[in-house]
């Protein structure tokens, strides 16, 4: 489905751009290729070229993206990391009216509502945020990424991630 929304680009970049971009992005939560994606999209809807529909969504989509990422650093100081993390930050953005506000006017219905057409990319890239914003890695099974599926939840599945090479156990502040 998303293959019919994006389109894969191929381009050479000079190296100390590159260097630049990956560090600022690595100090930001992102991977390299997102926050290059996140510069080009920021781009477009200033140039003024898009429809007001879309400049409004593009806005939209990163909006998201940056809460998500946020939520998942937030919470990957407050809590201990769990393989269903996809799920539990997703859980925490939709306990919050604004957000859940945003989403639903993204995905054009309710959160909890399955078969809405704008969900699957939409929570296919957010998923990749909140995985990427803590170094986490998806958990194999069989040389495939492990996936769990769920109901009555905002995504219908995920994948299973597991803290990446730079995991340190949150500090649980005293009560």
């Amino acid at each position: 489905m998303t293959d019919d929304l994006t389109t894969k680009l191929s381009f050479r970049l000079n190296n100390t751009i590159l260097d630049a971009l990956s560090k600022y992005a690595a100090d930001h939560g992102y991977e390299p290729m997102a926050y290059i994606q996140k510069v080009l999209t920021r781009a477009a809807v200033e140039s003024g070229y898009m429809t007001p529909d879309d400049a409004w969504k593009a806005t939209a989509y990163e909006d998201l993206f940056e809460i998500a990422k946020d939520k998942s650093r937030e919470l990957y100081t407050k809590i201990p990391f769990d393989e269903n993390w996809n799920l539990i930050v997703f859980q925490n953005l939709m306990a919050d009216a604004e957000i859940r506000a945003k989403y639903e006017k993204v995905v054009g219905g309710n959160a909890y509502e399955s078969g809405l057409p704008g969900k699957t990319p939409l929570n296919m890239y957010l998923g990749w945020y909140i995985k990427n914003a803590v170094g986490a890695v998806p958990k194999m099974v069989g040389g495939k990424p492990a996936r769990a599926f769920v109901k009555n939840e905002p995504i219908q599945s995920y994948t299973l991630l597991l803290p990446g090479d730079d995991y340190k156990t949150p500090v649980k502040k005293a009560a």
